[in-house]
């Protein structure tokens, strides 16, 4: 086929259900016949995390261990159900930290088994998760929760990002997201006054057709309160396969190498 068509003829397709080792030779054996047409599901499954943390931070991966989580004050869950879909993880982190005194916020328009053991259950329209975490972001400035020492020397556009805040028509917006004020007006003040803040977000939250980037707003209130490097803060992702990680680190997919 190559002789006839030339290497881009082919085409190879790993999978999360592979070791990493399955996924880097397939990877390599695509690439040492000519051609980078190698994917996995995964690259799909969080497009829109994954790219938030690469652009952002650096790297397309969960910014700190799991263990880390039992040292949070607020957890917030989003476009996620690990309760029933990460039950190990669950069970053996955020289960712990709530048990220990740790706040559980659930963003879910329905709401699931992880919700029961929430103490907050916020339940916007379809869509809105983004506009959500932007009106929380509004309210930690209003409040002065905002980590100035961290965001000056760990972050740039600051100014850009407060003023389009100040631009955000705060009504309309919770309007449009369908979200109880006071629910609000609670999840930030516990935000805004926690040592640690952790985001898990599952698929539930990637972009929409409108373009709107969940994970990237909810980063960006993690970042303003400071809630990034160190234990008990932070973006994980929860992902839904075995491997989805190593899968795509180890190169399985034609956008980079391992």
């Amino acid at each position: 086929i190559v002789d006839a068509h030339g290497p881009d003829a082919l085409a190879f397709f790993g999978a999360p259900h592979c070791t990493n080792e399955e996924n880097y030779l397939l990877g390599k054996l695509a690439r040492t016949l000519g051609t980078n047409n190698v994917d996995n599901r995964a690259r799909a499954c969080h497009v829109s995390a994954a790219r938030t943390l690469e652009t952002r931070l650096g790297w397309p991966a969960t910014t700190g261990r799991l263990t880390d989580v039992r040292e949070a004050d607020v957890i917030v869950v989003a476009g996620a159900n690990p309760a029933e879909r990460q039950p190990v993880a669950f069970d053996a982190f955020v289960r712990p930290a709530v048990n220990e005194g740790a706040t559980l916020v659930h963003l879910d328009p329905v709401g699931n088994r992880t919700t029961r053991l929430a103490d907050v259950h916020l339940a916007p329209r379809p869509g809105t998760d983004a506009l959500v975490f932007d009106l929380l972001s509004a309210r930690v400035v209003d409040a002065g929760g905002v980590d100035r020492a961290f965001v000056d020397r760990r972050t740039r556009g600051d100014a850009a990002f407060t003023a389009a805040l100040a631009d955000l028509d705060r009504e309309a917006a919770r309007s449009v997201a369908g979200v109880d004020a006071d629910a609000l007006d609670r999840v930030a003040r516990l935000v805004a006054d926690a040592d640690g803040v952790a985001g898990l977000v599952g698929t539930g939250i990637e972009s929409g057709p409108d373009g709107t980037n969940a994970a990237a707003a909810l980063l960006h209130l993690l970042l303003l309160t400071g809630n990034v490097g160190r234990p008990g803060s932070g973006m994980y992702v929860l992902r839904g396969l075995a491997n989805e990680q190593g899968a795509t680190d180890a190169g399985c997919v034609p956008d980079r190498l391992p």
